[in-house]
């Protein structure tokens, strides 16, 4: 009888141990289960912020492809235009303008133009574009054809006088900057640009004349001062040249946009230095 239950107790015993030995199996594996389908979620989760991304990426793409092609289309099917589609047109063209994207600038320009085939301010605008794009002889018919509106306005005429200057005719630049300062003697932009058509003709006297008139209308007008600078070397007056320089300097320090010209200012100041010192000795 005791041997009986001496048997008995050793099986419960062993029983509780298969037991036990199940359950951790059970723990353990249902452990691998849980880590398995965490990765598996996670790469879901991953695989799906990817295709997300990609997703908009190719739909902000798509849509700037559209609006050019739509803009192409519209130009190439000879659209006229609605006039209530001008000033989006504008907007768009002055937006594209801002980030130097000049062909598309000019693509809406077009666009404004043909909604508003009279309006003097798409021409100018559409003048200026293809200034800055280098394309001059378009530039000018544009202009011209800005003239049959209005024949003498003064933005057409310094509009016109800045073609003329970055082709090299600077006596036809000259003329068009007579004709604005004619109408408006102390436009700084029309006076700016005489006297660089004027150094370049080397009317030297002319040049330095129309720098310190701007400076004395706009004190702060830093190229002023840098072709002063310019015009006193040209004509040997170096001590001059370098308190404009140095006057640059102090108003263009700070102006990104001009970090070439303070660079290039601080060359020509210590050239002249060592220039003038050696022809004292």
């Amino acid at each position: 009888m005791a041997r009986q239950k001496s048997e008995q107790s050793a099986q419960s015993e062993i029983a509780a141990q298969a037991s036990g030995k199940n359950a951790k199996a059970t723990i353990i594996i249902n452990n691998k289960d849980s880590n398995i389908l965490i990765y598996i979620l996670f790469s879901l989760v991953f695989l799906f912020a990817i295709f997300l991304l990609f997703f908009i990426n190719n739909k902000n793409h798509q849509l700037e492809n559209n609006q050019k092609n739509v803009n192409k289309q519209s130009i190439n099917n000879n659209n006229e235009g609605k006039p209530d589609d001008f000033e989006v047109y504008i907007a768009i063209a002055d937006k594209a303008l801002e980030k130097k994207n000049y062909n598309l600038a000019i693509e809406n320009y077009l666009l404004a133009k043909k909604a508003s085939p009279n309006s003097l301010k798409v021409h100018l605008l559409l003048g200026n574009a293809y200034l800055q794009n280098d394309e001059y002889e378009k530039a000018l018919l544009t202009i011209e054809a800005a003239k049959k509106i209005e024949p003498h306005s003064k933005e057409i005429y310094l509009l016109k006088g800045k073609i003329y200057n970055n082709l090299g005719q600077y006596e036809k630049s000259v003329t068009n900057f007579n004709e604005v300062i004619k109408i408006e003697p102390e436009n700084i932009d029309a006076l700016y640009y005489r006297a660089v058509s004027f150094h370049y003709l080397k009317m030297y006297d002319r040049s330095i004349e129309d720098n310190n008139l701007i400076i004395k209308l706009n004190p702060n007008y830093q190229d002023a001062y840098y072709n002063l600078a310019i015009t006193y070397e040209a004509i040997g007056k170096k001590e001059k040249a370098i308190d404009q320089y140095f006057n640059y300097i102090k108003l263009a320090k700070n102006i990104p946009e001009a970090k070439m010209w303070v660079s290039e200012a601080k060359k020509r100041i210590n050239y002249l230095k060592l220039y003038h010192t050696k022809s004292h000795r």
